[in-house]
């Protein structure tokens, strides 16, 4: 994972030796993290943060508890420790980014590892699974089977506030503390933005566009999360903190990823409207310090800005170019109508037609060829007509002209963990990497 080894570097992260297992990597361990975190800046806020879920439920953590297991190396599945890096040398990413070391179950952390690489390739928004070592010890959890192996995961991304950070402050009465965590997100992450009694309300605005974008890029992605509670959104619209997430096998708007979702909270059809009810826990937790009707007009405009976001990300995934905003919204819009209709397997489509017509004759030799007929894929068909290649260079790749799309179903993850966990073995994993990688380097970034 040289890559991620790359990363470590410019985060100014110990870098430890590839995988280690050995009986003293607990000692490795407490070295490294005591070197990271005495290297990095202080956090600006050291705060316990809650989250609240559509059933109600509230979780609290306190960073200092964390920290302590950490270096304890008690087995446990929390946060443990929040710091930061620097990534000067990139452009886009010129603030200083924060690190979470996260101790986890082995299992969680490849899958963590393997839905960041593949999320990053389809052009989401995603934090980045920096590295991944094993700890030796043995986990217990309480819904998976055990004990199984842990490991810790460093997953770094450009902020990890999330809502219910805001939540906690608010429900404390800590509104002194709520506004300088308002000031602090407006200066970090909305420089753009002034200070002034309108900051917040706007600071608001721009995190309901951020989601909706993250909404519209899972979408065109065929990602369902899992678990959206305000423990898992945040205030940069970055994707993060993957439990139960799944890849959609055939577009179906009830998909469920978490097995405990009986109620289908979080199916993939309804990733919207939960990241929506997450918006308006934000916004009450927001009006102690901010003028609720700009809060409110802000919330009003979430559908659009999905609207408006969906419809590029679509065209980018099926590699042709944009028209005008009504007719790139009708091929959005068509696409997900055959997919839903012909249960034509979700990658399928955008594999097979990438480039439009121009794809034509390897679609139609394709072994799905007998799902493209009928009224819902011709007018999928015209909506795609006389529209150029994004990338007409691509479709000379041998990749198109291969036996199917790369994904990554639950049964193939599964695959990869059962080769670690029964013998050890990593190489259908680091396969898995480079094949996604690869991926991306196909498609390119999103326009």
């Amino acid at each position: 994972m040289a890559r991620h080894v790359v990363w470590a570097r410019r985060v100014r992260v110990l870098v430890l030796g590839p995988r280690h297992r050995a009986h003293d990597v607990a000692g490795e361990l407490s070295a490294g993290i005591r070197e990271m975190l005495d290297c990095l800046a202080k956090p600006p806020f050291e705060l316990p943060f809650g989250t609240l879920e559509l059933l109600g439920h509230w979780r609290r953590r306190s960073l200092e508890k964390r920290l302590a297991l950490l270096r304890k190396h008690a087995p446990s599945d929390v946060i443990v420790a929040v710091a930061r890096g620097l990534l000067a040398d990139e452009k886009e990413l010129e603030r200083e980014l924060p690190v979470e070391v996260v101790l986890f179950s082995e299992v969680l952390s490849v899958r963590e590892v393997l839905a960041t690489e593949m999320l990053e390739a389809l052009g989401v928004y995603t934090s980045k699974s920096l590295s991944l070592f094993e700890t030796g010890e043995a986990l217990e959890r309480g819904d998976e089977p055990s004990p199984t192996r842990s490991s810790v995961l460093v997953r770094l991304s450009h902020g990890h506030v999330r809502f219910g950070t805001f939540e906690r402050l608010a429900t404390l009465g800590h509104l002194r503390a709520l506004g300088e965590l308002c000031a602090f997100v407006r200066a970090q992450y909305f420089p753009e933005i002034e200070d002034g009694p309108a900051a917040i309300p706007r600071v608001f605005a721009a995190v309901c566009r951020k989601s909706a974008a993250l909404c519209a890029s899972w979408a065109a992605a065929g990602f369902v999360h899992g678990v959206l509670n305000t423990d898992n959104l945040n205030v940069t619209g970055e994707s993060f903190d993957y439990g139960p997430w799944r890849f959609l096998p055939h577009f179906d708007p009830l998909f469920t990823a978490a097995y405990f979702d009986h109620s289908k909270l979080y199916a993939a059809g309804r990733q919207l409207e939960a990241v929506r009810w997450n918006l308006e826990r934000l916004a009450e937790a927001l009006a102690p310090v901010a003028e609720k009707r700009s809060l409110d007009r802000a919330l009003d405009g979430l559908e659009a800005s999905y609207l408006a976001e969906l419809a590029p990300r679509v065209l980018w995934r099926l590699g042709v170019a944009p028209r005008d905003r009504v007719s790139d919204s009708l091929l959005a819009s068509r696409a997900f109508c055959f997919l839903q209709g012909s249960r034509l397997p979700f990658e399928h489509l955008f594999f097979d037609w990438y480039g439009g017509e121009l794809s034509a004759p390897r679609a139609f030799a394709s072994p799905h060829a007998a799902l493209y007929e009928g009224e819902r894929f011709a007018a999928f068909r015209r909506a795609l007509d006389d529209r150029p290649p994004a990338r007409p260079e691509a479709l000379s790749n041998p990749y198109f002209h291969g036996p199917g799309p790369t994904t990554m179903h639950v049964d193939e993850v599964e695959r990869v963990w059962a080769d670690i966990a029964e013998r050890d073995d990593w190489r259908a994993f680091d396969a898995k990497i480079t094949e996604v990688r690869a991926l991306g380097e196909r498609l390119g970034a999103p326009g």
